[in-house]
């Protein structure tokens, strides 16, 4: 069976560090609004800190992002990008993911918990983007 296709746009490798900046930032903001108690602004912030970073990835070593509005379409480029290689960060994204819908759809405020721990989730992944993106090349 065929794997659906997923919509992506080329973008510059060099791009990749902007979209890491802004991963940084949105992470920062993350864990600003867990200090501020303002939970659902953390997990918010996380998801789209996660999102970039996982993006900065996909443009530096393969010269696209997700251009799709479904955010586990960029969980999915991944593992067809980088298979099990990945698979830690994959899940971590997954699970950020998971919570968009019932923060941004459903009108559901975020706990003292949820908040503390998509800031924590989004900076793994930010971490890992990190170590990819801002590596020397051999």
């Amino acid at each position: 069976m065929t794997p659906r296709p997923l919509s992506i746009r080329k973008e510059d490798p060099g791009a990749a560090p902007t979209y890491l900046k802004i991963a940084d930032e949105l992470r920062r903001s993350a864990t600003d609004n867990v200090v501020n108690r303002r939970w659902t602004a953390a997990v918010t912030d996380a998801i789209q800190a996660a999102m970039h970073a996982a993006d900065a990835v996909l443009i530096h070593r393969r010269g696209f992002r997700s251009n799709s509005p479904a955010h586990a379409d960029v969980v999915e480029h991944l593992r067809r990008e980088f298979g099990a290689e990945v698979e830690r960060e994959r899940t971590t994204l997954s699970r950020l993911i998971a919570h968009k819908h019932q923060f941004d759809y459903e009108g559901r405020l975020a706990t003292e918990r949820e908040g503390t721990e998509a800031a924590r989730r989004a900076e793994e992944v930010y971490a890992w983007a990190r170590g990819i993106v801002e590596r020397p090349k051999a």
